[in-house]
């Protein structure tokens, strides 16, 4: 499912963090991972060939606990704009995830997406996984840690019944068997003149999810909602004590998705969970 996965990092304090994932995805069957850091072109300039040399040195430092694991590691830094060379490494090494950090600020606002991340999840035709770094008890620390170190404990999978959220059924579904808990979200949209979707219909299409579901996992909850489906997403996922969240997108990436955004990309912006998406 996820044989070959793409981390992206820049080994600060933060998202050093994000190597903690990889003995996680070990155990969902990933046997090789792409450590890469890129050179932000438009802040190395002319010393980019050189901060290029000391990204690999330090990647190569980090991996070699991470050899030891018996995992197939491999270091890239390209130079370029990042959420760009990120996207397009992990098309020409065909990977089957990204796996990218998002910091939050605990305490004093909402979880927003930094902006690499944010393109990143924009643009990528690819399943990524936004994991969620946070700082620890006190602000000022400078300790960072993982939101969920047992991603795949209790699993949050959201639905339309679209095409999109039907390829996110079938990885939801390989995971649901590593599973405590899944809980199946669908949303039944207000509309501007306060009529919503045939709840009755949603509802007979929510059992046949939920039975696939309690063929892999012992626990397997229906939430149908009505309202603006990315808080309710976020909402139930606290509710639920969810540990992923796994939900669809558009895969049409480029200028247009840039502009329109999605529920996909809302819940990601705002959720206080690691959030799979699948294109």
């Amino acid at each position: 499912m996820f044989d070959k996965v793409l981390l992206a990092t820049d080994l600060s304090p933060a998202y050093d963090r994000l190597t903690e994932c990889i003995l996680e995805l070990k155990e969902i069957g990933t046997e090789e991972i792409i450590l890469v850091w890129v050179v932000d072109v438009e802040t190395a300039g002319l010393a980019a060939a050189e901060f290029r040399e000391n990204h690999l040195n330090k990647l190569k430092e980090e991996g070699k606990e991470l050899e030891k694991t018996g995992l197939k590691i491999s270091y890239e830094a390209p130079i370029g704009i990042p959420s760009q060379e990120i996207h397009l490494l992990a098309q020409e090494k065909n990977v089957d995830m990204i796996v990218i950090g998002s910091r939050g600020e605990r305490k004093l606002r909402d979880m927003f997406l930094g902006s690499t991340t944010s393109n990143v999840i924009r643009i990528t035709k690819i399943p990524t996984l936004v994991e969620r770094i946070d700082l620890g008890q006190h602000l000022d620390s400078g300790s960072y840690m993982l939101v969920c170190k047992r991603k795949f404990k209790s699993l949050l999978f959201s639905t339309d019944f679209s095409e999109n959220a039907r390829k996110a059924e079938r990885i939801a579904l390989q995971l649901a068997s590593k599973a405590d808990k899944v809980v199946i979200v669908s949303v039944a949209e207000t509309e501007k003149k306060g009529t919503s979707p045939a709840v009755a219909e949603k509802k007979d299409e929510l059992e046949a999810v939920k039975n696939k579901f309690a063929e892999r996992c012992g626990e397997v909850v229906v939430r149908l909602e009505k309202g603006i489906a990315s808080d309710n997403i976020n909402r139930i996922a606290a509710d639920e004590d969810s540990t992923l969240i796994i939900l669809g997108k558009r895969g049409k990436g480029g200028i247009k998705e840039l502009l329109l955004g999605s529920t996909a990309e809302a819940v990601a912006r705002r959720s206080k969970k690691p959030v799979l998406l699948v294109p």
